[in-house]
């Protein structure tokens, strides 16, 4: 589904809205059993309204009475740096090491499995969240990867209803980041917006 302006973006959030406050929704029981994972996605261009309008989605829900949980993954990963590194460390690694050294430098402390996962999984595990809301994709690349991140995530909130804010494209399960590089083939998340269910 291609998204034009703003003000899509708006009919965007509110069909996603209209489906994600709903008991069946909640108890995941829309799906026939699969795993309630969403995907939202938006051009670049339009990443500054995007937090906006994520910041609103997620009043109006709270406002519902229900408990969600928003990760920025770029907010997690300058919290793995601190606990692993310093950020000062990686200012001055990065004027040692530049291009991809540096990459991989930051990569290895952002451990997806073994340190960005479990600080999501306890997160989750203190918040008891209904809903959970990734955003902050757009900014933690070119050290990691979304498709690297939803892979793992899979396997611990299987039962949470999750939604992804992915900037650039999802289409025919193909995630396309910025809607130039394409990251993988995904096969685990719906379309939030071309659910059908989304239109009662």
């Amino acid at each position: 589904m291609i998204l034009e302006d703003k003000a899509d973006l708006k009919r965007r959030f509110e069909a996603a809205f209209q489906l994600m406050h709903r008991r069946e929704f909640l108890e995941n029981k829309l799906l026939g059993g699969g795993i309630p994972f969403f995907i939202m996605d938006y051009p670049i261009e339009l990443d500054g309204e995007m937090q906006k309008e994520i910041a609103a989605f997620k009043r109006r829900l709270t406002a519902e009475g229900i408990r969600v949980l928003e990760v920025d993954l770029y907010d997690l990963c300058m919290l793995v740096i601190e606990e692993y590194s310093s950020i000062e460390k990686m200012k001055r690694l990065e004027d040692r090491r530049r291009g991809d050294r540096f990459i991989k430098a930051i990569q290895s402390t952002l451990d997806v499995r073994d340190r960005i996962t479990p600080k999501i999984k306890r997160e989750v595990e203190a918040f008891e969240p209904q809903i959970i809301l990734i955003s902050g994709i757009a900014h933690i690349f070119p050290f990691l990867r979304a498709n690297e991140i939803l892979n793992h995530l899979n396997t611990e909130l299987s039962d949470i209803p999750t939604l992804i804010f992915y900037p650039g494209t999802y289409h025919n399960k193909q995630l396309t980041l910025f809607d130039r590089i394409e990251d993988s083939k995904y096969y685990r998340a719906y379309p939030i917006n071309e659910l059908k269910i989304a239109q009662r």
